[in-house]
């Protein structure tokens, strides 16, 4: 009996510590990821409903590197697939097989939606002991169930990026566990994401690895969706970036003609609570965000909800991932901040919910919505939304 319970064990015993997840979404190509405790052959296979996949000519360079923790990090990154196609990918590797799906990006405008969240570092303090992890699992359910094309974060995924015990517990089983699996997504990293070696940072594929001195986990990047803009920006490398590297970024002809810009930094120009945000964005970031008429700044580092608009940018703290800032003072009150900060969210103090986002792109425009969920992860609904044609109003009147 101990005998055949042994062997029924080994044989269902997954391979994978982190099972397959979906990095760096482009039009022709993908990037997957997973890691194994020891060096095991591993295999990607690719298909879609009309094979499609046996037309082109793809190309998958499967890469794999020590963690310097008992463990390998594997890198499949896969080229040449079809624009705004769906493909079924299967990882095998040890016997067992992992299965899941894409979508690529489209090269032009069709509608689309993506989620953005921050601050998932950590457990919730207290504020549900029956699960020391909600409501960030909850949350990354919800956005991987919400029909995204894909996510980003704003920072802070562990609360110390050199320590592989917690880009385990806070990143790998949580972020990539429960949203990446099916839902690709992007990181604008935070202070506490460690520096550009740390091990959260090695867990990651960017177009970050597409500008020279960086690497696919460190640095600032870009990419499009359709016809529309994002970037998202590095902490360590925040001042300069935003002064050296962004100007010129910007004055792209693409970028210019885009039909939507939105950027994505874990620190908040503007911010009431805790802190007032950065003197150094307001100075030297905000003009270019009105120069080049940004659609929303999505932020972090404040464990709460705030947004407001100015001179046609919206600016919004997404940072109730995890535990939040009770107990922290209004630091700040910013005429152009209507919700959260100074104002009370209905039921909740001030900005203190727990909440993720989900922006939905149209031909015509955007929403973006608060989801809010209560400690124990239970969801409790859209409790703020705001588009781009309350930013506009906002200015009109303010000129009048």
């Amino acid at each position: 009996m101990n005998t055949a319970l042994c062997l029924l064990v080994a044989a269902v015993t997954s391979p994978f510590l982190t099972e397959p997840y979906l990095q760096n979404l482009k039009t022709d190509g993908i990037t997957i990821m997973w890691e194994t405790a020891e060096p095991i052959e591993g295999s990607i296979q690719l298909e879609t409903a009309a094979n499609a996949a046996e037309e082109r000519d793809i190309q998958t360079t499967l890469s794999h590197e020590d963690s310097g923790f008992d463990s390998i990090i594997y890198k499949a990154v896969v080229d040449g697939l079809d624009a705004d196609t769906e493909y079924n990918f299967t990882i095998s590797a040890g016997g067992s097989d992992f299965k899941s799906a894409f979508r690529t990006a489209p090269e032009s405008f069709r509608p689309f939606k993506f989620g953005v969240w921050s601050d998932s570092q950590e457990r919730n303090r207290g504020a549900y002991d029956d699960d020391p992890f909600e409501p960030t699992n909850s949350m990354m359910r919800f956005l991987a169930g919400s029909g995204l094309d894909f996510a980003v974060g704003c920072g802070d995924h562990a609360s110390d990026g050199d320590s592989y015990e917690q880009t385990r517990m806070m990143h790998l089983d949580r972020v990539a566990k429960y949203l990446g699996q099916t839902t690709p997504f992007f990181i604008a990293w935070g202070n506490h994401d460690g520096l550009r070696d740390d091990p959260l940072r090695k867990f990651a594929d960017h177009p970050s690895k597409e500008r020279e001195g960086y690497t696919p986990g460190y640095g600032s990047y870009s990419f499009f969706h359709g016809d529309t803009y994002f970037v998202c920006i590095e902490y360590r490398t925040m001042e300069r970036d935003v002064r050296r590297w962004l100007p010129g970024e910007l004055d792209r002809d693409e970028v210019r003609n885009a039909r939507h810009r939105f950027m994505f930094i874990h620190v908040p120009p503007f911010c009431e609570m805790w802190i007032d945000g950065s003197e150094y964005l307001r100075e030297h970031l905000v003009p270019q965000l009105e120069e080049h008429n940004f659609d929303v700044v999505f932020s972090g580092h404040t464990h709460e909800y705030e947004r407001g608009h100015l001179n046609g940018v919206s600016y919004c703290i997404t940072g109730g991932g995890s535990w939040l800032d009770h107990g922290e003072p209004i630091v700040h009150e910013w005429d152009h901040f209507l919700v959260g900060g100074k104002n009370h969210i209905e039921g909740f103090e001030h900005g203190l919910v727990n909440q993720v986002m989900v922006i939905s792109v149209e031909e015509d425009g955007w929403k973006a919505e608060m989801h809010a969920f209560q400690p124990s992860g239970e969801y409790i609904g859209v409790l703020d939304s705001f588009t781009r044609a309350d930013a506009e109003a906002m200015q009109a009147a303010a000129q009048e």
